[in-house]
């Protein structure tokens, strides 16, 4: 879509997809206001009716925010039978790729198997969270990440998702790919975003007539998720949302969820997952210092107005950090334009 240049696929695509890929996807994506070029995926359209399958219901499970809210929303007893789950899937295919910023200077070969024992801990809770709700759980394992293609995860997450469903097509009728939880005006399909940012546009197109993909709680921003949450015991349980993946309390995503449940009143809840006492004092700050620095952006946006809104305190001293931290990368950027111009 950069240079232009048309796909060729020798393998046979279903009439559906091919059509999706070609006239949906694509126009959407590159035209004259994003600045990519249109181009052509050619393909033999594959033999009608579509392929049979196992006629699984199902969706990833990461222990996510969104993930178990699909999961709660799609196991309860007011939902359609045939929209109701009977399987989870545990994805391997790069989701994990920065076990910790402390780690990208490790040795490939140590990086990669601490990458692994990552990998089975999460599979590891994935299959306790099937098993108390009785249900079945898929495992795909991609060599995609390691071999293929490395990196640029969020760019890419959309895509890999749909495609290690489309390689076990056999199995799914319905998948549910929770959603970001971005509200509508957030709404951005370019191919400079994120691929969560353009949900809307590719699930729907890369449904092939096997396999149809939803979107799991697009209804709900993900400050709601977590207000839903918040007595479901699996997730004070198992929740999983730490950019390190080790509970630590102190990266984004750990502060962005400490801070909702403290607005909801539900810090104590978690104790399984976080260490709360430790959220309530010593990393408050830094907490709160980075919600002001981000609340500009789609996932602090919605918690930076909930927390005005209940008239949580927010501490001189997280002030005092955020202005000093924006100082710091006003001098940065300031030392860099001066060594361009040397």
């Amino acid at each position: 879509m950069i240079t232009g240049a048309d796909i060729e696929s020798e393998a046979p695509v279903s009439a559906r997809l091919l059509y999706n890929i070609n006239f949906n996807i694509i126009p959407i994506l590159c035209n004259e206001h994003t600045g990519f070029r249109r181009i052509s995926v050619i393909a033999r359209p594959a033999g009608t009716p579509p392929r049979p399958s196992e006629g699984f219901v199902g969706t990833g499970m990461t222990c996510g925010i969104d993930s178990f809210h699909t999961l709660l929303k799609h196991t309860s007893a007011d939902m359609q039978p045939e929209f109701r789950l009977t399987h989870l899937a545990y994805l391997k295919h790069g989701s994990i790729f920065h076990p910790g910023e402390r780690k990208k200077t490790l040795p490939l070969e140590t990086f990669n198997r601490e990458t692994d024992a990552l990998y089975r801990q999460n599979l590891e809770n994935a299959r306790k969270v099937a098993d108390a709700c009785g249900l079945g759980i898929v495992y795909i394992e991609s060599n995609m990440d390691r071999d293929i293609y490395r990196g640029a995860y969020g760019f890419t997450a959309v895509y890999r998702n749909c495609a290690l469903i489309l390689a076990t097509q056999g199995l799914w009728k319905i998948y549910f790919n929770s959603s970001s939880g971005f509200s509508l005006d957030w709404y951005n399909p370019s191919l400079c975003t994120g691929s969560a940012d353009m949900e809307l546009t590719l699930l729907p197109g890369f449904s092939n007539g096997t396999v149809d993909f939803l979107i799991g709680s697009g209804d709900c921003t993900r400050f709601q998720k977590m207000k839903d949450l918040i007595d479901f015991p699996l997730a004070q349980k198992y929740l999983d949302v730490c950019w390190q993946f080790e509970h630590c309390g102190r990266c984004g995503k750990c502060y962005r969820t400490l801070i909702s449940l403290e607005i909801l009143g539900a810090l104590d809840k978690f104790r399984e997952v976080f260490n709360i006492d430790r959220s309530r004092t010593k990393d408050r700050n830094d907490a709160f210092a980075y919600m002001l620095a981000h609340r500009h952006k789609a996932a602090m946006e919605e918690i930076w107005e909930q927390s005005k809104a209940k008239g949580i305190h927010i501490p001189s001293r997280a002030y005092l950090i955020w202005a000093r931290k924006r100082v710091a990368e006003a001098a940065v950027r300031l030392r860099n334009r001066i060594c361009h111009r040397l």
